[in-house]
């Protein structure tokens, strides 16, 4: 279920997501008794400088695709008026960045009176600045070159942090936790020293229980574990409404290839992935030789906890002597039925390093039901995995090899990874499926059916 699908209050049945969300009772009458849903007005009065201008900062929001987050939006979500909101943060696509900047200076008279960005912020804001205007302060950021708005609102220091925006919708990603009010800080909160602490990691959080970990749920913390990997649009603790159809907060997922993790590392003693447990297993970004095949796949069989659902693919290290058949493990609070975005395909293609907390990996796989020029050869379909062109710094000896036998001067740069789909979904490939996975990556280099991003 994609979470972005927001009803509507006066929706009653009819819609095949209204059933699921509506048995979210307690999370929905809780918006709607809180949330003032009506006047546009009602939106200004969480940035009192905005009041008087509220029409044209919502359009020129919705011309940028420009969203509000921090402690503004959460005052929507709650209804807490008792916190004066001085501060705007406001997150913009890279295309519009320029254009609200002009804005805010020249219809706004803001005078902007930074430039720098916070340290922790780094890994996901290109650019910041900070404007300000008597009391009042806006800080706006943008997404650094590749990356989505949702991977800066998902670099938030806190989960309470996690709420946007903008003029048709409101979304917030650990529903559960807002209602609460519990915060629980994430790696880049973790990061932020006390002189410089921002949003609900710092001292100043509006009466929410902020924790450092998730050591007082007292139990195991389920798919709620800080180490776990959720993707925007299957994840269940991304909640949505919309109140407007014009501008509604689901075209914010549109196409939005994000993947994000709390942290690396979890405390809570009670949790099955906590770092005690965890620090014993083995973990790498990418293989590449013989050697690196069996040492992953003997150290995956020894991983504690014990993965559920493994696959079998057929892994081209970039300097491996032959095509082997691996273990490729799916991640850790997966559905029951796991699809693509579920596998850990990072023990065998470096598509993010181990540091990272949001990414994006749907752009570095194709999916195949045929080979080119040769109907009818494949049996299901075939995914290829590369990995991203950061990591791939050299060409992949062993499909070089492969080419060259067919007379094709093309290869591709990395590792590869194949894996394959039936009808029921996620299956083995076996001895047999090599051949056809050799047969399938020939033909397209031979006909240059390849992004270029993997070949050079």
């Amino acid at each position: 279920m994609n979470p972005f699908h927001a009803i509507s209050p006066a929706m009653q049945g009819g819609h095949p997501h209204t059933k699921t969300l509506l048995a979210r009772k307690d999370i929905w009458m809780l918006i709607l008794e809180t949330l003032r849903l009506p006047d546009l007005l009602t939106v200004a009065r969480t940035c009192r400088t905005m009041c008087f201008h509220a029409l044209s900062f919502l359009a020129a929001c919705e011309m940028t695709n420009c969203l509000m987050t921090g402690s503004c939006s959460r005052a929507m979500l709650t209804g807490d008026t008792a916190h004066p909101c001085r501060d705007l943060n406001l997150v913009c696509a890279q295309d519009g960045f320029e254009i609200m900047h002009t804005f805010l200076v020249e219809s706004f008279q803001f005078v902007q009176i930074s430039d720098q960005r916070h340290p922790a912020l780094r890994y996901a804001v290109g650019e910041c600045r900070q404007y300000a205007k008597g009391e009042s302060l806006i800080t706006m950021s943008t997404p650094k070159p590749g990356m989505h708005v949702l991977h800066v609102i998902l670099s938030a220091p806190s989960t309470a942090d996690m709420v946007f925006m903008n003029g048709g919708g409101l979304a917030c990603f650990y529903s559960r936790w807002c209602k609460e009010g519990l915060s629980v800080v994430t790696h880049t909160g973790r990061q932020s020293l006390w002189s410089r602490q921002i949003g609900c990691a710092g001292n100043s959080n509006h009466g929410l229980r902020l924790h450092q970990d998730t050591d007082f749920l007292r139990r195991p913390c389920g798919k709620l574990c800080p180490t776990l990997w959720h993707h925007v649009e299957s994840s269940p603790h991304l909640l949505a409404l919309d109140w407007s159809p014009h501008s509604s907060i689901k075209n914010v997922s549109n196409d939005a290839d994000v993947e994000w993790r709390l942290n690396s590392y979890c405390l809570n003693s009670a949790c099955p992935h906590n770092l005690t447990v965890m620090a014993a297993n083995y973990e790498c970004a990418g293989s590449q030789t013989d050697l690196d095949v069996r040492h992953v796949s003997t150290q995956l069989a020894c991983r504690q906890p014990t993965y559920l659902h493994v696959f079998q693919g057929i892994f081209y290290g970039a300097r491996s002597t032959q095509p082997f058949l691996v273990p490729v493990p799916v991640r850790d609070g997966a559905p029951t039925c796991p699809s693509l975005d579920d596998l850990d395909v990072n023990y065998w293609v470096k598509q993010y390093s181990l540091g990272v907390y949001t990414t994006a990996r749907r752009c570095l796989q194709c999916t195949f039901d045929h080979v080119p020029h040769i109907p009818g050869v494949l049996d299901g379909l075939y995914t290829l995995f590369f990995e991203r062109p950061a990591a791939a710094t050299q060409r992949n000896r062993l499909i070089r090899k492969m080419a060259r036998l067919n007379g094709c001067t093309e290869v591709i740069k990395g590792s590869l990874l194949v894996m394959k789909e039936g009808p029921r979904g996620l299956m083995d490939l076996m001895h047999n499926d090599i051949d056809h996975a050799n047969l399938l990556i020939n033909s397209l280099l031979y006909y240059s059916c390849l992004p270029r991003a993997t070949t050079p």
